[in-house]
């Protein structure tokens, strides 16, 4: 749950809303504080029980279209987007990954069931409208936006030798016009993953046209969204890529994704790696209690002081 709660006029003050009861509304603005940073809510029936209410008053919002409720009885806020827009370097990925997953966003930054008919497509989670702009309907228009933004911030080098490499575009841009929406869908889940378990390692918001083309082709092989949350999950407890190496590099989603890296992480390559330690420096305690010798020259140098 989050400390602070924005919540928006057009949804509270909607005419679906007020048709609703009193207690309904209550439950609905308390579950909304309690949210976490993606609008969902792990024990919503908890916090309808603290408030006296009965559960029918949950499934009137649900009924109402306030909420989206999961099997596991996890529900998620559907206007989240509208009520609030954290910051992504403030946000923190929910733990409810299962339910999450299978919700997308449509252009009025509402969430939606991704396996419903008849939905429009989804913005990217990631990348959700500005506040007080209008949400871009064209996709054209979307991705000429986006590279605009993108194009001058996330120029990358390529410093690979491999000619297949060198072909690749060395530019970070959001080009998913070509991509069907399962494999949007399948991007976005692997982007979402990085950023809950690998939280320590390099910061990762938009996915460049390489990362896209490592991951689609690792899904090509077979791979699932359950074969990167493991690769994640293991290499999250190594240090070195965390930036524990001497010279302070940490690993990022790209890295990651590299099929000779996937192998090192898997083998425990990188398990062992520490800084290293000056040659001539001992660690505190290493030496135990000083020597007559050293303690004779200390107390020289008290006496000469």
């Amino acid at each position: 749950m989050g400390e602070r709660r924005m919540m928006a006029n057009s949804v509270i003050e909607s005419n679906a809303m007020l048709r609703l009861s009193n207690d309904v509304q209550l439950l609905y603005l308390r579950l909304l504080n309690h949210a976490d940073d993606d609008g969902m809510i792990g024990s919503p029936l908890f916090i309808t029980r603290g408030l006296g209410l009965t559960e029918e008053c949950l499934k009137d919002l649900v009924r109402a279209g306030f909420l989206i409720e999961f099997e596991s009885g996890v529900v998620a806020i559907l206007h989240w987007h509208v009520h609030n827009l954290i910051r992504k370097d403030r946000r923190r990925p929910t733990i409810f990954q299962t339910e999450w997953l299978q919700l997308g966003v449509d252009i009025d930054q509402k969430y939606y069931l991704k396996a419903s008919a008849n939905q429009l497509p989804a913005i990217h989670h990631q990348m959700p409208a500005a506040a007080g702009k209008v949400p871009v309907q064209d996709k054209t228009i979307e991705d000429n936006l986006i590279k605009d933004n993108l194009i001058e911030s996330n120029r990358i080098e390529d410093n690979e030798t491999d000619t297949e490499q060198e072909a690749q575009v060395s530019v970070c841009v959001e080009s998913s016009s070509d991509l069907s929406s399962s494999e949007n869908d399948f991007l976005d889940s692997v982007l979402h993953l990085y950023q809950t378990y690998c939280t320590a390692m390099a910061p990762c918001y938009t996915l460049c046209d390489k990362t896209k083309q490592q991951i689609l082709q690792l899904r090509a092989k077979g791979w699932k969204i359950p074969d990167f949350a493991g690769l994640f999950s293991q290499a999250k407890n190594y240090p070195f890529l965390q930036g524990d190496g001497k010279d302070g590099w940490k690993a990022d989603i790209t890295w990651l994704t590299k099929e000779d890296n996937i192998n090192k992480v898997q083998n425990g390559a990188y398990q062992t790696y520490r800084k290293e330690t000056p040659k001539n420096s001992v660690p505190c305690g290493a030496r135990g209690e000083l020597g007559a010798a050293e303690l004779e020259a200390i107390q020289k140098l008290l006496r000469e002081g």
